[in-house]
């Protein structure tokens, strides 16, 4: 779905319960904005309906991971994927759904996306690519219950951004000397509008040479590490 916020700071998205599903936890600020970091333990879940000519398909106790994508020319989106207890599909009639949460999109540039800082530098970015990556199972055994279950998550991505000289940052030794460094995009500029994108800890990977329209670009995986407290390595801000 498309990343993007409320409409009025402090107010959750309309995806919110997708979020939590997602193993995030949920901080209000009240008229300021909304927080989602990740936890370790007591996951939410969700039920999830899929209508098709009159037939419903069924999943409960839903759990999952999600992705997100910015990239020049598309609208920022997210993507997610769902594990639950499979219900059989019933002839059903379609429901009323209510949209007035989902506000219109803006596409990510240099007005609308501000600030992009990766390891405390200004970077002209072409696109970035970020996955929570959660490890799913599910679990159904003789004497207990069926669920799924999210047992782990190893968060990673991808940028690819305009190249510099050496003097403004030298990504291959930040490379090869696995430095870790702070990650944050925002996008959006009105108060209702704005999804903030932080990550403490990134280690740039294989940083390489690209050309995107004759422009030299550095095209690197990432690394999302947790620090000490953990539960840091990513937070998604709506304000």
């Amino acid at each position: 779905m498309e990343l993007q916020s409320s409409g009025t700071a402090g107010t959750a998205p309309a995806y919110k319960d997708a979020l939590k599903a997602c193993g995030f936890a949920e901080t209000v600020t009240a008229a300021t904005k909304v927080e989602y970091l990740p936890v370790s333990a007591s996951f939410d879940s969700v039920t999830i309906d899929f209508y098709l000519d009159g037939v419903m398909h069924q999943l409960t106790g839903a759990r999952g991971t999600v992705s997100l994508s910015i990239q020049r020319g598309q609208i920022p989106s997210l993507s997610f994927s769902f594990w639950g207890r499979y219900h059989i599909p019933t002839d059903t009639a379609l429901i009323s759904p209510t949209y007035t949460g989902f506000k219109t999109p803006i596409g990510p540039n240099s007005t609308n996306t501000p600030t992009i800082s990766l390891h405390a530098v200004s970077v002209i970015m072409e696109s970035l690519s970020l996955d929570l990556a959660n490890n799913m199972v599910f679990r159904d055994l003789p004497g207990g219950s069926s669920s799924a279950l999210i047992t782990d998550r190893k968060p990673a991505g991808s940028i690819s951004f305009e190249a510099g000289l050496m003097a403004a940052k030298n990504w291959f030794e930040t490379a090869r000397e696995t430095t870790l460094g702070a990650l944050q995009v925002i996008h959006g500029t009105a108060a209702g509008y704005i999804c903030q994108i932080d990550a403490p800890n990134v280690q740039v990977q294989q940083p390489a040479y690209a050309d995107s329209d004759g422009i030299a670009m550095i095209n690197a995986n990432l690394a999302l590490i947790p620090g000490t407290a953990g539960n840091d390595e990513l937070k998604l801000t709506f304000k």
